[in-house]
């Protein structure tokens, strides 16, 4: 099934990562959250991203190396809603990751805690009456 996902992924240090075609990237100790669409199958978008034989093809493989995943935010739809989410949460943009789907500036968010981070994607979640199930890592 086709669906949107918000990936919640924790740093513990300061640390600069090469993330490829962004170049080497500084990274705060924090919690960071990824939107993204899957198109075709969201749970084997899902398990590509956390498997040990991938290569690194998107930035959050270089991320995911690095960041302890903690939470995983998801729902089933047929509509690209990952940019109007990105729109609409109130989370600290990191703009050095631009937008495939060139709708918004980002869809890589920061927050130095997770209490602040799951409530902003809760309330925007809400506020844009998605439905969703949240995945513990």
């Amino acid at each position: 099934m086709m669906g949107v996902y918000i990936l919640v992924a924790y740093n513990n240090k300061e640390r600069e990562l090469n993330v490829g075609k962004y170049g080497r990237i500084k990274f705060k100790p924090g919690y960071y959250a990824f939107m993204d669409y899957a198109k075709k199958d969201l749970f084997k978008k899902l398990s590509r991203l956390f498997s040990k034989r991938k290569g690194k093809q998107w930035y959050m493989d270089f991320i995911l190396n690095n960041f302890k995943a903690k939470l995983i935010y998801y729902t089933f739809t047929s509509n690209e809603i990952c940019c109007e989410i990105a729109r609409n949460v109130n989370l600290k943009p990191i703009k050095e990751f631009k937008c495939n789907l060139n709708r918004c500036n980002t869809h890589l968010f920061y927050s130095e805690n997770l209490s602040t981070m799951k409530k902003s994607i809760e309330e925007c979640l809400r506020k844009l009456n998605i439905t969703y199930r949240v995945l513990f890592c």
